[in-house]
């Protein structure tokens, strides 16, 4: 999942992104480079994502809560994607499941504060 200004059709024109890795856990996009956070994931379990975004120095954080628990910390001060470490506003939202997994997903109340 991730912000972009515009829409977009590649990795790449994200922002920010948080990611399902096959590794069992929650990461995140920093730079150049996707972040593993100590967080695990279920499949089939609801998770509720917080992003705190500060577009103006181009770094964000992550939470993330699971269904029926408490926010954790993916990670904090995190750094935009390295290509688009200058954009000036994010106005699009974005998912994607890899085409090589069998997983679904499904983003629900999507809001902006």
């Amino acid at each position: 999942m991730g912000l972009s200004k515009g829409a977009q059709t590649a990795f790449s024109g994200f922002a920010n992104i948080v990611a399902f890795a096959t590794s069992g856990v929650i990461q995140a996009r920093s730079g150049g480079s996707y972040v593993n956070s100590n967080v695990p994931f279920t499949g089939g379990v609801s998770y509720h994502f917080r992003l705190a975004i500060n577009v103006t120095t181009h770094m964000y954080s992550v939470f993330v809560t699971p269904a029926g628990g408490s926010e954790q910390t993916v990670g904090t001060n995190f750094a935009f994607r390295t290509e688009q470490n200058t954009v000036t506003s994010l106005d699009h939202w974005g998912s994607w499941v890899n085409s090589t997994s069998s997983g679904t997903l499904q983003v629900c109340n999507f809001a902006v504060q």
